[in-house]
């Protein structure tokens, strides 16, 4: 989505390419696995080749949806908790709440997002990306 916010405004040009049989059918089963057009599929290999960043398709969005929703969830339990805390801080016993398990999910829910950009990046072949 990088080639987006870069070239804003910018008109696209056509690129016509003949392909092999035995390609243009690849082509329309990698492209059916994203549930996009073939000429869809071109145009996003290169632009995760040349921007090196994440060309997600429906599924991949929607898992980052997913963590996304989880950690909002997470957010407003603590945001919950630290507002008891600053009501009445005498009162408040933290003793039930563990942040080493909060840390944990945050770290696990950091990690599938991680390892979806990077799963992503390599279904490209841009592998070099940290």
């Amino acid at each position: 989505m990088g080639h987006a916010a870069a070239h804003a405004g910018a008109k696209t040009e056509q690129v016509y390419v003949r392909l092999e049989p035995y390609y243009y059918d690849e082509l329309g089963r990698l492209a059916a696995q994203r549930r996009w057009y073939r000429s869809a599929y071109l145009a996003n290999l290169l632009y995760a080749h040349v921007d090196r960043l994440p060309v997600l398709c429906h599924d991949e969005v929607n898992a980052v949806r997913q963590v996304a929703r989880q950690l909002a969830d997470i957010g407003r339990n603590v945001n919950q908790i630290a507002r008891k805390v600053n009501i009445d801080p005498d009162r408040a016993d933290l003793s039930a709440f563990d942040f080493e398990l909060v840390r944990m999910l945050l770290d696990v829910e950091t990690a599938a997002v991680k390892d979806l950009v990077h799963a992503n990046l390599r279904t490209w072949g841009a592998t070099d990306v940290q």
